[in-house]
């Protein structure tokens, strides 16, 4: 039997005979073309977004009739090449004619589906095919096609006729229908008179629309009047707004228009002065730490981290200009009263931010501690012995003790980290944001979606969502980064600087190269079917841009990692760390993780709440709050955002729950359903025992009754081990559980194992009614008992 595409069909539907379905089904395992095409088949056939043909379509594309000449092979042999590539080239199409042969088909399995045609059905049908055009209209004609090209020809049945009725027993039908087109005779009624109040409804309706749409417009708004006319209504004198606080009123005394000193702004001025200060600050032109770092971009090398520091941190004088610590305040005798009025002011609400700015907050969150009044517009002191204690204090920073001098650096850019703050054998995490100090001994996590820059003694480090990082520094003062988990990119301005890395069994430092950029990746190689042995981990550091001198220590001679080359290490063998050669360098090292826009807007959600907390609020106990929040949102993203959150810190309580979630608005789909599972679940089982544990309790507490052992089973995947020994019956068992998480759980770890096609993982669906899964669990039953269900080494 030939492979085309209506034999291909009635293979997958299984109507042919047995040996023809033998050598067919040999025929497509031979043919790597017939197999691609039974994966495009499914995924077309399974597709929901795909659009079908018009029903009153015309011509050999769109006809119904086409379709079903080809599927009865009564279509014309010259037509039939160009309707099969019509198919072949359309995933509309193709699913069309696939669709409808998988229906023709079961009817012809289980014909008892189908009532018998009688007679009064059969000539209804006949009278109704009448009035339809086929797509052979030589058909419809009552002519034979035309020999070359003609196929099977089937004779028209006539239509049966009844025997005439007497004129007695003759009931009165219906009147015949004037042919389409035919005008009808109008009317002899009148319009009654509902006609005329639905019309008067409709052009008051539209009267209100526009005269709304006008007013929206501002047609109708009340002009300003002039300021000499309101100068006239108020008896009180025009006045200029109260100049920003922080600049000397006597500034403008010299010119003209100045007003005096003793006459104060209205109140709704000094109202809207006062939101403007919370919502932008001190407008006045600052060259701070922005302005030193774009001229260090300009000048490379010009300007140390340190120095930027210490420049952003010391007070400035109202032009702008810096003020030389040493030398003490500034006389100036309205000073006191200008350096206290920001206080004043930030107390007056919460701060906000801007719609589509949440990211670019400053501070990232709102401080802990309260700074001196005295501080507020004067910035931070100077970095002397006490001023990165007074910073710190400024922006949030917890902890206890630390010299100015231990500081690594300071969070430069781009969203916010988790920083553990441990005391005692208690510990917790606070949100820091850009400006934050760092120091040795920091323990920070990236949450999803984010990419924050820190600046380490002048080297850029990015690093990337998800991430767990440290940062030491070596008894040289050299800083150093260890990677726990996730990915960084780091790249400094002088080709000489240093830094240590250390990432699973690497250790070492760059003492060269830097300048073309170094990244460095921490993961645990998870794959389902490890059971419960160790996970192993894998390390790599890599030059990015151009060659990098690397010193592992111990006494170890320098190497030379060449442009996109670097150190491989994995910890089934702790002491070998190959040598990677030039090769290919992840996307991710250029250009960042790619965020979708839903989890954009989860971001967004996450940052804009945490800078609404109030003022004085525990950085702590606001950040559970603001998760906590998202985790019960009625958006899915926001919801998804809080679970992976919650498990970066090896919380699985969230993520487990809505997983687990089968009622109507809080269900996951499937897609969402398995990326929340690999961003969450692989890595509890990962990180070792007490993570595994932790994991357990969520499934206790918060998954169906009865089901921790069979969910941390299939949680970690069955081994060979397991499937010999009758895992794959308990999985094609757990397809036909109660609990949707179950039946989840059971079609992925199928799935992993066997890698089945796109038409068969569509043979059962997990979130369909119970009578739609009967025939998958039948399908997958069968596999089982012909032995299957076994990994592909």
């Amino acid at each position: 039997m030939r492979l085309t595409l209506r034999t291909l069909l009635a293979w997958m539907d299984g109507v042919l005979p047995a040996e023809d379905q033998r050598q067919l089904g040999e025929k497509v395992d031979e043919s790597l073309v017939a197999r691609k095409l039974v994966e495009r088949i499914g995924g077309c056939v399974g597709n929901p977004h795909l659009s079908a043909p018009r029903i009153e379509g015309k011509g050999l594309a769109v006809d119904p009739d086409s379709v079903a000449e080809y599927l009865d092979n009564t279509l014309a042999p010259d037509r039939l090449e160009a309707f099969e590539t019509i198919c072949l080239e359309s995933d509309m199409h193709l699913a069309e004619v696939a669709a409808c042969h998988a229906i023709l088909a079961e009817v012809a399995k289980h014909p008892e589906v189908l009532p018998p045609l009688d007679a009064p059905r059969r000539r209804r049908l006949l009278e109704a095919m009448q009035h339809r055009v086929a797509a052979h209209p030589e058909v419809l004609a009552g002519n034979r096609p035309d020999p070359r090209g003609a196929g099977p020809h089937r004779t028209e049945a006539p239509q049966p006729t009844s025997a005439p009725i007497p004129p007695r027993d003759r009931q009165p039908g219906p009147a015949a229908k004037a042919p389409i087109g035919t005008p009808e005779p109008a009317p002899g009624k009148r319009t009654p008179w509902g006609a005329w109040a639905l019309a008067g409804s409709a052009l008051a309706l539209l009267t209100v629309l526009a005269a709304l749409l006008a007013q929206s417009a501002g047609l109708f708004r009340t002009p300003a009047l002039p300021k000499a006319d309101l100068a006239r209504i108020d008896p009180r004198p025009p006045v200029e707004p109260e100049p920003p606080a922080g600049i000397d009123a006597g500034a403008k005394a010299g010119g003209e228009g100045a007003a005096p000193a003793d006459i104060k702004p209205p109140a709704e001025e000094r109202e809207a002065d006062g939101m403007a200060a919370i919502a932008g600050g001190d407008q006045r032109p600052r060259r701070g730490l922005a302005d030193l770092l774009e001229q260090a971009d300009a000048d490379q090398g010009a300007l140390s981290p340190d120095d930027a520091l210490a420049a952003s941190a010391a007070p400035e004088r109202p032009d702008g200009s810096l003020i030389d610590p040493a030398a003490g305040p500034p006389e100036d005798e309205n000073a006191g009263a200008a350096m206290a009025a920001p206080a004043e002011i930030a107390a007056a609400g919460p701060r906000k931010v801007r719609a589509g700015e949440a990211l670019a907050i400053a501070g990232g969150v709102r401080p802990r501690r309260q700074p001196p009044a005295a501080a507020a517009d004067a910035g931070a002191p100077a970095m002397n012995d006490g001023g990165l204690e007074a910073v710190a204090g400024a922006v949030g920073l917890e902890g206890d003790g630390g010299a100015a001098a231990e500081s690594l650096g300071f969070v430069a850019a781009d969203g916010l980290l988790l920083r553990r703050v441990a005391e005692g054998e208690r510990s917790w995490w606070v949100p820091i944001g850009v400006g934050t100090p760092l120091r040795p001994g920091e323990d920070l996590i990236v949450p999803p979606g984010m990419h924050p820059e820190l600046n380490i003694a002048g080297v850029s480090v990015r690093v990337l969502p998800r991430s767990r990082i440290t940062l030491e520094a070596d008894a040289d003062g050299t800083p150093r980064i260890g990677v726990i988990e996730g990915r960084i990119v780091a790249r400094a301005a002088k080709a000489d600087t240093r830094l240590g890395i250390v990432a699973g069994g690497i250790a070492g430092t760059v003492t060269g190269g830097l300048d073309g950029a170094v990244m460095a990746e921490t993961a645990l190689a998870w794959k389902p079917g490890l059971g419960d042995t160790s996970v192993p981990t894998i390390a790599d550091v890599i030059a990015v841009g151009r060659a990098v001198r690397w010193a592992p220590g111990n006494d170890v001679a320098p190497v030379e990692l060449p442009a996109r080359g670097g150190l491989h290490w994995e910890s089934t063998g702790p002491e070998a760390v190959a040598l990677l050669p030039s090769g290919r360098v992840p996307p991710w090292a250029i250009g960042g993780e790619r965020i979708e826009p839903l989890e954009h807007n989860a971001v967004e959600s996450f940052a804009t709440r945490l800078a609404a907390l109030p003022a004085g609020s525990d950085p702590a106990a606001g950040l559970e709050e603001v998760i906590l929040a998202m985790a019960i949102d009625r958006r899915v993203e926001n919801r998804a955002f809080a679970a992976i959150l919650l498990a970066l810190e090896e919380r699985y309580d969230v993520a487990v729950e809505m997983l687990c979630a089968e009622e109507p608005g809080r269900r996951l789909e499937g897609r969402q359903w398995l990326a929340l599972e690999a961003a969450t679940i692989p890595r509890a089982l990962a990180r070792g025992p007490e993570s595994a544990a932790r994991l357990r309790k969520a499934w206790e507490d918060r998954g169906p009754a009865g089901r921790v052992e069979l969910l941390m089973a299939m949680a970690r995947g069955p081994d060979d081990a397991d499937l010999a020994s009758g895992a794959d019956a308990t999985l094609v068992e757990a397809l036909g559980s109660p609990e949707l998480v179950v039946r989840r759980y059971a079609l992925k770890d199928l799935v992993d194992i066997v890698d089945p096609s796109v038409f068969d993982r569509a043979r059962f669906r997990p979130e369909a009614p119970d009578e739609a899964r009967r025939d998958g669990v039948a399908w997958w039953r069968s596999l089982q008992g012909k032995g299957g269900i076994r990994r592909n080494r």
